[in-house]
């Protein structure tokens, strides 16, 4: 729901947006309910208690529906997003265990294992805004196949390089396996229409009877509905960043790549 948005803003243009539309959303509901509501200076004290605790009891049952579902969603895409970045790290990892380890072959052999990880690592930093859009290109499968072959291509001659061509390939395994995690939950990750739409409607019907609690104090009462209008477009602003965690400005990225591509070029 959210992924053309993500890519068609920037994060500072996204959070300003929510911010604006709900902020504008609450004002508006405020001003359509003064409207068709007796004004609270016409009523005294007394008269707009009964109302107020009517509406402060529904209030309180929106609100924490609201606070329990928002909070609900943000606690499991948080985890699909530590998933994430667990199975880019372990990547990188796996890679830099690879590129590390290979001293103990013949300097030639070194020297195409480690271009080769480098050659991959910097397939997957090409590929990312391609992932981040949903896409993925072949250029990484390529790159991974050609790291394979070369270690494939690799003979040992002592106990150490064939113990390091073992582990070579459980490494491969791993980084197959953890690109392809990651890959996969970015994809299937998103939250689905039927939650957004729950979550709209409980953050639309909190805004709603925070207009219909009835103030003698205008500008309090102003002040009390773009608080929680702001706390509001703040959870949104989160569940949005991590239902798009490759494309939405979270720590989540190519940098530990990059970060490998550099290490290896000063080795």
């Amino acid at each position: 729901m959210t992924h053309t948005l993500v890519q068609a803003l920037p994060l500072w243009a996204l959070r300003l947006l929510v911010l604006v539309v709900v902020v504008a959303v609450a004002l508006g509901m405020l001003a359509v309910v003064r409207r068709v509501t007796p004004g609270p200076a016409s009523r005294s004290a007394e008269g707009l208690r009964p109302t107020n605790q009517v509406v402060a009891g529904l209030l309180g049952v929106v609100g924490i529906v609201y606070a329990l579902l928002s909070g609900f969603t943000i606690f499991n895409q948080w985890e699909v997003y530590v998933s994430l970045r667990n199975d880019v790290r372990l990547e990188v990892s796996a890679l830099d265990a690879l590129a590390s380890g290979s001293h103990v072959l013949g300097p030639d052999d070194q020297a195409r294992v480690v271009a080769a990880v480098e050659d991959y690592a910097r397939a997957v930093v090409a590929e990312w805004p391609a992932l981040s859009r949903g896409d993925e290109s072949q250029a990484t499968g390529n790159s991974y196949d050609a790291l394979l072959n070369t270690i494939e291509s690799v003979r040992g001659e002592t106990d150490q390089e064939d113990a390091f061509l073992d582990t070579a390939m459980s490494l491969l395994a791993q980084v197959a396996e953890r690109h392809s995690l990651y890959i996969q939950l970015a994809e299937q990750g998103h939250l689905e229409d039927p939650v957004w739409f729950a979550l709209l409607v409980s953050g639309a019907m909190t805004l709603l009877f925070c207009c219909l609690f009835l103030s003698d104090r205008p500008r309090l009462h102003l002040m009390m509905i773009v608080g929680v209008a702001l706390v509001v477009a703040v959870s949104l602003v989160l569940i949005i960043q991590l239902d798009n965690p490759l494309s939405s400005g979270l720590e989540l990225g190519p940098a530990s790549h990059e970060q490998l591509i550099s290490d290896l070029g000063e080795s």
